[in-house]
This record gives C-alpha cells, sequence and structure tokens, in this order.
C-alpha cells in the first residue's frame, strides 16, 4: 500500500508536455551587459606590480568586481598609495593610465596605451610596459600583451630597448623581474 501512495504522489508531481514555448522578455533579465557591470560585491585581490629601485615588487590591491580586464586594470592605475610610498614604491606609469582599457583575445591582452606613455624616457617606458605585462599576465589567461591604438600595434622597447610592435611577454622584461 505504501507503494503505491509513493508512487501515486510522485506521478502527480511529474511536470507535463507543453503545446507551445514559454516566452523570456530579455530586456528585463539580470544578467550584467559588458558596459553595465555591477561594482557591488566582494572585492577582488588583485596582484600588481609596482617598481623597487629598477625592478617590478609585486603588491596586493584590492579592486572592484567587473567584467574582463577591467578590476585588473583599475588596480594597475590607480595612484600609490601612502604604505606603498612609504616602502620605496613606485610606477613608470603616466598618470593617464588610470583609465586603462583592454580585452583578451586568445592568449593575447590587447590593452589601449596609455596617453603620455611616449613622452617617458625609453627606460620608464621599459618598466611601465613591464609593470602591464607582468601584472595582466599574473591576473588574466594571457601571456603575452599587445599594446594599441585603436586597432593598430603601438610600437614599444622591449627589456633591451628595442622597439618592437609584436605582442611581449615577461621573458622580454626579464631584467626587471622580481628577485626570487
Amino acid at each position: 500500500m505504501l507503494t503505491l501512495l509513493v508512487a501515486l504522489l510522485l506521478c502527480s508531481c511529474s511536470l507535463g508536455v507543453q503545446s507551445s514555448p514559454d516566452l523570456v522578455d530579455v530586456r528585463r533579465s539580470t544578467v550584467s551587459s559588458p558596459g553595465s557591470a555591477s561594482a557591488s560585491g566582494v572585492p577582488l585581490t588583485i596582484q600588481v606590480y609596482l617598481l623597487h629601485g629598477e625592478r617590478l615588487e609585486r603588491v596586493a590591491r584590492s579592486a572592484a568586481p567587473g567584467i574582463g580586464l577591467a578590476p585588473v586594470l583599475r588596480a594597475l592605475g590607480a595612484p600609490i598609495r601612502p604604505d606603498e610610498v612609504s616602502k620605496g614604491l613606485r610606477t613608470a606609469l603616466p598618470e593617464s593610465a588610470s583609465g586603462l582599457s583592454g580585452v583578451v583575445t586568445g592568449s593575447t591582452a590587447r590593452i589601449t596605451v596609455p596617453p603620455g606613455l611616449d613622452r617617458l624616457s625609453v627606460r620608464e617606458q621599459q618598466a611601465a610596459v613591464a609593470q602591464i605585462v607582468f601584472t595582466v599576465t599574473a591576473d588574466s589567461l594571457a601571456t603575452s600583451v599587445q599594446l594599441v591604438s585603436g586597432n593598430r600595434p603601438v610600437t614599444v622597447p622591449d627589456g633591451d630597448g628595442q622597439l618592437v610592435d609584436r605582442s611581449v611577454t615577461r621573458g622580454d622584461y626579464a631584467a626587471l623581474a622580481p628577485p626570487r
């Protein structure tokens, strides 16, 4: 008897066949579009590379959640904090780097070149690009970085000071890598 009762209860809870599909209004969807990422949620911990003397040093920074590279680039472009200054850290990035943007395509991050990068000395350009490369490759699936202006590659100095318009990797800036 108990078996029959359980079978009847289970059968009465099943779904039947629909005669037509239920339509969903995507305009009311709760999924955020790339341009409307919400900054709510638990802050992310981002590994940012700053300069200590002539070498990079990894620093943990908090950033609001976001889509794609946005949190990483916001954390990298943020002003140097007083506690970082007290440790002798600095950035080679121009002040305009606070508005960095980019996307990852395959294994390459395409980052829009910050205005003013071309006005830095070659050594400071190397350091700035190294900061971008090390930070982006630490916090994303990208293994290389291509600086771009629009869709065109931008020429940057590699670690040896040679101007290249290809994507660059951590290996190109090994001399600036943090000491192990």
